[in-house]
């Protein structure tokens, strides 16, 4: 039975130790899939992992991230979220 491992990382310097600490801790590693998502400035490279075609990554650039999180900011902050925190 294989294991699927979720991470959504952002600019986290311990991303690649994480990964490497489930692989290294688990019973039976070959059964551990993992999804990676890396919002960082260094992404990770699944080439530098012994295990590296059980790891599916998506690389996000982390400013896209920062835009959604100001628009989120700006949507608080308007008057129709003010009104239906409200009603």
């Amino acid at each position: 039975m294989k294991i699927f491992i979720s991470i959504a990382s952002y600019q986290d310097p311990l991303l690649k130790a994480t990964i490497n600490s489930a692989f290294n801790n688990a019973d039976s590693p070959e059964n551990l899939i993992f999804g990676v998502c890396d919002q960082s400035n260094f992404p990770i490279n699944v080439e530098d992992f012994s295990f590296g075609s059980q790891i599916k990554l998506e690389v996000i650039d982390p400013k896209a991230s920062e835009v959604l999180v100001g628009q989120e900011k700006e949507f608080k902050n308007s008057t129709t979220m003010r009104t239906i925190i409200s009603k």
